[in-house]
């Protein structure tokens, strides 16, 4: 079993559910299932996620000691698509389904979007997810392309200020690396680092399947047992921990050039991560950025440099990439926008990759993940 405080886990979980008025059931093998059943809805809309992000860079699996590279969960997130047959996405390509994935720093979520074919889009997502397949030459190759995705985002101002601020945050943070890593990280990836990622993270008791709409929990549950995740299993003991950040600040600013048409640039600071269920502290931080640059605040305080003024403050945030045309604004979601797969486009906001052909892209959102920080752009 997992030892990340697994009974809060649990208890969030029952939480989420009540809050919506879903159904939930944890089957043998540790799974939990949320189901809303949604009269009316032609369409069903599925994730499945798991407790692993960039964050996870050591853990002790079986009473061994394993440290990954910056950028693993990332990594695994592609490889976790791609099957002895085919990429998945083709898959879903198939059935009419719009599928994508994004990796975050606590995170890594599958998911599909259908109005039809439920139960064939449903053994897609189960399939890919639980049955992994990493080969020497696939890493290789994989590792081109994110490689190609890596270099494309030195050149985003966005992105890069975000790093920036959160190595002035952070001394020895897992957060002050890349989701995605560095070239040179990712090429220490082998078959045996991701194969004890999978078994360790990605065990049926540290995984979330949440459907909704046209769907019953009786459907997803009889998909659960059609892919082998419904008997129970021993589980992988596994024991992970995340280092707190104590300490003066590493550093009080930082500054990089790039050819940009107006000036950018970040304000942060660094909080005590919050405690469970502490809402209102959680709201008073969350107001605090829109005192400081809320739309009212910056009319004023602004408005003789008429800057564009973006605050990111909250809990999440992730690396995306889509294969659907079309660009976007500033993403709001926690999966929102992308990049081409093949050319490595992602989007900070959640790492995507969606079903249909075609390039896309899409500018990062800034948004922190849950140790406890608020960020501005300014620009």
């Amino acid at each position: 079993m997992l030892n990340n405080d697994h009974e809060s886990f649990a208890a969030a979980q029952a939480r989420a559910a009540a809050a919506v008025s879903c159904e939930s059931v944890v089957l043998p093998s540790g799974l939990t299932v949320l189901c809303r059943t949604m009269p009316g809805y032609s369409s069903v809309h599925a994730i499945y996620a798991t407790g692993f992000g960039s964050v996870h860079r050591a853990f002790r699996l079986d009473g061994k000691q394993i440290t990954l590279p910056a950028g693993t969960a990332h990594f695994l997130e592609h490889k976790m698509c791609e099957t002895p047959k085919g990429d998945s996405f083709t898959f879903y390509a198939k059935t009419g389904a719009s599928a994508n994935a994004f990796t975050s720093y606590d995170r890594t979520c599958y998911l599909f979007s259908a109005t039809q074919k439920i139960d064939e889009n449903l053994d897609i997502l189960l399939g890919m997810v639980g049955k992994p397949w990493f080969t020497k030459a696939t890493i290789a190759k994989e590792q081109g392309i994110i490689g190609q995705e890596i270099k494309m985002y030195d050149d985003s101002p966005d992105w890069r200020l975000l790093n920036a601020l959160f190595r002035c945050l952070y001394a020895d943070h897992p957060l002050r690396d890349d989701i995605a890593g560095t070239v040179e990280s990712i090429a220490e990836l082998t078959p045996q680092m991701l194969y004890s990622c999978t078994r360790g993270f990605y065990a049926p008791s540290n995984m979330v399947l949440s459907v909704a709409g046209k769907i019953t929990l009786a459907q997803a549950v009889d998909a659960c047992k059609r892919n082998g995740l419904y008997r129970a299993r021993a589980p992988h003991e596994v024991e992970w921990d995340i280092p707190a950040q104590t300490g003066p600040l590493p550093h009080k600013e930082a500054f990089f050039t790039m050819p940009v048409t107006k000036p950018c640039f970040g304000v942060a600071y660094r909080e005590e991560p919050l405690a469970e269920g502490d809402l209102k502290r959680e709201l008073l931080l969350d107001m605090l950025g829109d005192l400081v640059v809320g739309g009212l605040t910056t009319r004023g305080l602004y408005a003789c440099e008429k800057p564009d003024v973006r605050r990111a403050a909250g809990r999440r945030g992730g690396r995306g990439r889509c294969r659907r045309g079309g660009r976007r604004g500033l993403p709001e979601g926690p999966h929102a926008g992308g990049r081409d797969r093949r050319a490595g486009c992602a989007d900070r906001g959640g790492r995507q990759r969606h079903a249909a052909d075609g390039p896309a892209g899409g500018k990062p959102r800034l948004r922190a993940d849950r140790p406890g920080r608020k960020i501005t752009r300014l620009s």
